[in-house]
């Protein structure tokens, strides 16, 4: 059972601002990393089986590569609005 009523958040504010900066940084400090290491990566990507490889990738490019859309419209919601969201979502699949 939640600690919560129905229709109340532990985050009323929502997120706070500035998490997408952070999460920015991070991808920019990561791209850095794989651009200055990049033959020493390739060595060692190289010497991996086909499944490791496809790991490593899928990985690294979650970081690399820009969010996909509508990913920072979900993170910018309140748990409200969020939970509202997922109850209309559901009523619509009930329906």
């Amino acid at each position: 059972m939640s600690k919560f009523k129905k229709g109340e958040s532990g985050n009323p504010g929502g997120r706070p601002p500035g998490q997408s900066e952070k999460v920015k940084e991070l991808r920019d400090k990561i791209t850095k990393l794989v651009d200055s290491n990049f033959e020493t990566l390739q060595s060692e990507f190289d010497k991996m089986n086909g499944k490791d490889k496809f790991h490593a990738l899928d990985r690294l490019l979650k970081f690399v590569l820009p969010p996909p859309i509508g990913e920072n419209i979900l993170d910018s919601l309140s748990d409200a609005d969020l939970d509202k969201l997922i109850s209309y979502l559901r009523r619509q699949i009930n329906e």
